[in-house]
């Protein structure tokens, strides 16, 4: 159970986080429908200068993978405010985290935000019914609201409002076992390499001249017509890092595509790829050593960055560290340790206390009971 904060000092991050999720979330919620909150911006012209903005850039960057692990790690808010029963954050909360996963359509986020809900819940229902059953809710909305999300951005489209090309429902039976296929593969080609140096790895930022010959012929070839879109009637090979499609009957010129996998999309794998089955001689005692004192100080704080943690770390085993969540990530591991290390040094002030105390006690000479009742 979340412990109440020993003073207000712990409060204060969840404003400031809070805020932090109504930016990010909202930004995003608009660039999804087709606004340009920024980049390709009509009244920012006279700054930017002329020109058009097509891509879809999620946070001006481009790609969505980039920031869906925020809602995960930010997800813990949501369990904040259920415990403290406060509903004009918790009610915000779970919008702005539904709108932030509808609006990156990551499958991984949305399945991690879903359990996250549900584990939430699950801690919720013994002190507020109506706060576990929202939250229990919340996790089977991510696909509907991102229907609602694309009918809205087809309207404005419709409308001429916005331009861009229209988004789609990425949250599909078909598109979630596409995705699923490809991280197997992805994590079985890791595996493989990392077991050919399980001592060294192959270093960091290596991977991409790995992925493909760790593959099988079988386990390639399918994935090698996906990434040029082969005709059937086409063959593919590969020539260095680039895909080739050539006609059966050699007619008309060769096609080339280039994917380059630079990371193995799972923490774990990718520390073993890189340095070695030995890494985790490292990593894992550190890590416990993390978890054990979160868990030991049972702050309001401590249990924020614990779950914050674990959120982002099950985002982490398909994903991999980039330099748009982790930062929040680890500042969010450090109020949590220093919260920690501050109950310990309030419970260790409370010990010695109640040691001097009792000492002082002991010093006092009893008074002889027949003194008891005399006057001076």
């Amino acid at each position: 159970m979340l412990c109440r904060p020993r003073d207000d000092r712990e409060r204060r991050p969840w404003p400031l986080l809070l805020g932090f999720l109504a930016l990010t979330s909202l930004w995003a919620t608009a660039e999804f429908l087709g606004l340009r909150p920024w980049l390709g911006n009509p009244l920012l012209r006279a700054v930017q200068g002329s020109f058009r903005v097509t891509a879809f850039p999620i946070l001006t960057v481009g790609n969505s993978g980039w920031i869906s692990g925020l809602w995960p790690l930010l997800a813990p808010l949501a369990l904040v405010f259920a415990q403290q029963r406060r509903w004009a954050a918790l009610l915000p909360t779970l919008a702005l985290l539904l709108l932030g996963v509808a609006a990156t359509q990551g499958n991984l986020s949305a399945l991690v935000f879903s359990g996250l809900m549900l584990l939430f819940a699950g801690l919720t229902v013994r002190r507020s019914l109506p706060a576990a059953l929202l939250l229990a809710a919340c996790a089977l909305l991510p696909a509907p609201v991102t229907s609602g999300l694309v009918d809205v951005n087809t309207w404005l489209q419709s409308r001429g409002a916005v331009e861009g090309q229209p988004q789609q429902n990425q949250f599909t039976a078909q598109t979630t076992e596409q995705t699923t296929s490809e991280r197997l593969l992805i994590f079985t080609s890791g595996l493989r390499s990392a077991a050919e140096r399980p001592l060294t790895g192959w270093g960091y930022e290596t991977f991409h001249n790995n992925f493909y010959g760790h593959l099988t012929e079988q386990e390639r070839e399918p994935f090698l017509r996906r990434i040029i879109n082969a005709a059937p009637d086409e063959q593919v090979s590969m020539s260095g890092l680039a895909v080739v499609a050539r006609r059966a009957d050699g007619s008309g010129p060769p096609r080339e595509a280039t994917l380059l996998m630079v990371k193995p999309h799972n923490y774990l794998i990718e520390e073993v790829y890189s340095n070695g089955f030995t890494a985790l001689l490292f990593l894992l005692p550190v890590l416990g050593l993390i978890v054990r004192e979160l868990l030991r100080a049972r702050t309001e704080l401590a249990c924020f960055a614990l779950l914050a943690w674990l959120g982002y770390g099950g985002y982490l085993m398909g994903w991999f560290l980039n330099p748009s969540v982790t930062p929040l990530a680890l500042a969010i591991l450090a109020l949590g340790l220093r919260s920690a290390d501050r109950a310990r040094e309030l419970r260790g002030q409370e010990i010695r206390e109640s040691r001097e105390s009792g000492r002082g006690l002991q010093g006092l000479e009893p008074i002889p009971a027949a003194q008891l009742g005399k006057s001076e």
